[in-house]
């Protein structure tokens, strides 16, 4: 397939998603904040991720400065709704440590790096994998890439843009080849609604889905 057919079906997987999801979810526009509530969104889902991270902000402050001197029992009280917190509390405070440490509080030296070593440096830290370094290059660092979560894995393979036995890298290149890089944030975050609300891993909901008449499944 070549790259113009390609991305004309992703022009209109876009187009029919943006039409039925609205996009609720935007990154806090300080660096830190948009990693911590990255780390905070880990298998969760947004209505939790949301009100741990606006708690978190309220009762403690969402900067380096603040939660490398808060105790993990006040983080974890204040994260709790977004699961996982016995675990994210004390990696977040460490985080928050290292960046101001490392980087006095600032990540945009990170961002001015490009795509492979600012990603290998930001996994170096706590609680970052691939999805969440990717995350934080794309909508921190305009980094030209799709982060791919549990939700747009499954759909990937399922609507056949990668084989089944593709790897989540294998998958991140193939979806890159489908859609433009300037609309990259968007798909991203309307897959994972797409995933949440729809094609879910259970059962999906073919009968709604928007993109039911293109799907391999269903043709």
């Amino acid at each position: 397939m070549s790259r113009g057919v390609s991305h004309l079906i992703g022009d209109e997987i876009v187009a029919r998603l943006r039409e039925y999801f609205p996009i609720r979810w935007s990154q806090p526009t300080n660096g830190f904040g948009s990693l911590i509530r990255t780390i905070l969104s880990q298998n969760t889902n947004f209505r939790n991720e949301d009100s741990a991270y606006k708690t978190l902000d309220k009762r403690i402050g969402v900067s380096p400065e603040a939660l490398a001197s808060a105790s993990i029992d006040d983080v974890m009280d204040s994260i709790r709704s977004a699961g996982l917190y016995r675990n994210k509390a004390p990696r977040i405070v460490e985080l928050a440590r290292i960046v101001l440490e490392k980087y006095c509080g600032d990540l945009s030296s990170l961002l001015k790096k490009n795509y492979d070593e600012a990603k290998e440096e930001l996994m170096t830290l706590p609680s970052v994998g691939m999805k969440t370094a990717d995350v934080f290059l794309l909508f921190q660092g305009n980094k030209a890439v799709i982060p791919i979560d549990t939700h747009i894995f499954r759909i990937s393979r399922r609507l056949g843009f990668a084989p089944k036995t593709s790897n989540h890298d294998e998958v991140r290149r193939a979806l890159e080849a489908v859609f433009r890089p300037e609309d990259y944030r968007d798909i991203h975050l309307l897959l994972i609604q797409l995933g949440r609300e729809v094609c879910t891993a259970r059962k999906a909901k073919c009968i709604i889905c928007p993109l039911a008449d293109i799907c391999p499944k269903l043709i």
